[in-house]
């Protein structure tokens, strides 16, 4: 009798801690019963949390955005915006394609959809540090996820959640990651246009002579005019040295990376804020001597809510012609 009083004792109190210890433990999207479209559409975390998501929650998401094939791509996650006197926190996120590598704080596994799918293994902190393997095939990597500001009370009815992207009540917005070509390099950064959205640019094909191949622009608005440029040098246009600081003329952090010898202008298209998307056509004449010889890739997107000067500009591609 003892012993089975000790037993449902113990049963008692061991039940509480793991309870408390698997709610500071984060989930991934179809584990344990959690929605399959935890990161892409409601309920999101309010299967498990508060059932709405808070507007004033920023889940935010910062890395290389234009990268090599299979690059460790470091990436820093951190949710902020509500809750304010707790440290405590949770996120989930899933890529569309790589695979992620776990931090000292976080956890990975696969997801029913065969997706790579990350989270946090301790609700102690609001930041995490990971990375994520880019896949060797060149193309655009979204990365979807939600982030969540716990009150630390022991009860989700007070955390406060919300989705990647401007709005944290609104879902399907990505951290996109363009993966290019074997023979595209980046360089630079970009500057913020509209909702503080980061110009991507990137070339899933290498410049070859006797051919055509395209630079994609994302992460822009939509039905816009974006000036894709191709240079001959990322030193000097003209006698303008580069990088050339656009600082003065109204667009703070932003600098012309390449000079503007070549000008493709495309309208994007898309719907809704950094989703505009576009693509820039060339072609090579059947030269062989034009091996070698580097082109310089920028673009540069009109954008009246970036700054007084109303435009954005991408990092730089350098690409020697093969």
């Amino acid at each position: 009798m003892k012993k089975s009083l000790v037993a449902a004792t113990a049963l008692l109190v061991v039940l509480p801690v793991s309870l408390v210890l698997g709610r500071g433990t984060g989930s991934l999207p179809g584990e344990s019963g959690v929605p399959i479209n935890l990161n892409t559409g409601f309920p999101g975390c309010g299967a498990c949390h508060n059932p709405f998501p808070d507007f004033n929650v920023t889940y935010q998401v910062t890395s290389a955005m234009s990268v090599r094939p299979g690059a460790a791509v470091p990436i820093t996650a951190k949710t902020f915006g509500a809750n304010s006197t707790s440290t405590r926190g949770g996120f989930s996120m899933e890529a569309t394609l790589g695979t992620f590598v776990p931090g000292t704080t976080t956890r990975v596994g696969t997801l029913k959809n065969l997706r790579s799918g990350i989270t946090h293994n301790s609700s102690l902190n609001r930041q995490w540090t990971f990375s994520l393997t880019a896949p060797t095939k060149p193309g655009l990597v979204k990365l979807f996820g939600t982030g969540n500001c716990a009150d630390g009370n022991g009860h989700s009815s007070g955390d406060a959640w919300g989705w990647h992207g401007h709005d944290g009540s609104v879902p399907g917005t990505p951290h996109r990651i363009f993966v290019n070509a074997t023979q595209i390099f980046p360089y630079g950064s970009s500057c913020a246009g509209e909702k503080g959205y980061l110009p991507v640019i990137g070339m899933p094909a290498n410049a070859v002579i006797n051919t055509s191949f395209d630079t994609q622009v994302h992460n822009v608005p939509p039905l816009t005019v974006s000036l894709v440029m191709m240079g001959f040098s990322n030193k000097l246009w003209g006698a303008f040295p580069l990088p050339f600081d656009l600082t003065a003329l109204g667009a703070p952090g932003c600098s012309l990376r390449a000079s503007m010898d070549v000008l493709n202008p495309i309208v994007t298209t898309g719907s809704g804020p950094s989703n505009g998307v576009g693509k820039a056509t060339w072609a090579l004449p059947n030269i062989p001597v034009l091996r070698g010889f580097d082109l310089y890739f920028q673009a540069m997107t009109v954008d009246a809510s970036a700054n007084a000067l109303g435009l954005s500009l991408s990092m730089g591609l350098r690409a020697p012609i093969q």
